[in-house]
């Protein structure tokens, strides 16, 4: 999963003009140093939440945690396991 992370994060960042110049991953959680050059770090945020979380989401949950490629409408699927 850290591999996904990394790759997540190279993604968002390209795809919205945000420079990451340091990355530390926790057990737990994450901290970056960015600078937003565009003005897009709410959509960098969105996208980078949306692509890195759905790979876990399909680990812990199965294929049927990941309903579509384009939208996250996964959160009331898993909510019924709890």
């Amino acid at each position: 999963m850290e591999q996904v992370h990394w790759y997540c994060l190279a993604y968002a960042a390209k795809l919205h003009g945000v420079l990451v110049h340091s990355a530390c991953l926790m057990s737990t959680h994450c901290h970056e140093a960015t600078t937003d050059v565009r003005g897009e770090y709410p959509s960098f945020l969105q996208t980078f939440a949306r692509i890195s979380l759905r790979p876990l989401a399909a680990r812990l949950y199965g294929s049927r945690a990941v309903a579509s490629p384009l939208s996250c409408t996964c959160s009331a699927e898993i909510h019924d396991t709890f």
